[in-house]
């Protein structure tokens, strides 16, 4: 088969913005997963805080009745 002038260029840019797509889905990959770990430290900061914030109304009431 015969190539076309500029055939090889188109295909190497092609070939840049296929590896390039492969980085951006690599690191939307890494976010997802840094997205997902800040989420579950947060619930459970939430958690915490509910917690202590329960505690010290229970205690309160007991203190003062």
């Amino acid at each position: 088969m015969r190539a076309w002038p500029g055939d090889d260029r188109v295909n190497d840019h092609f070939g840049a913005l296929r590896a390039e797509i492969q980085q951006l889905r690599s690191e939307m990959r890494q976010l997802r997963a840094d997205m997902s770990a800040l989420a579950w430290r947060l619930l459970a900061a939430l958690v915490r805080v509910v917690t202590a914030a329960t505690a010290a109304i229970m205690t309160a009431i007991a203190v003062w009745g």
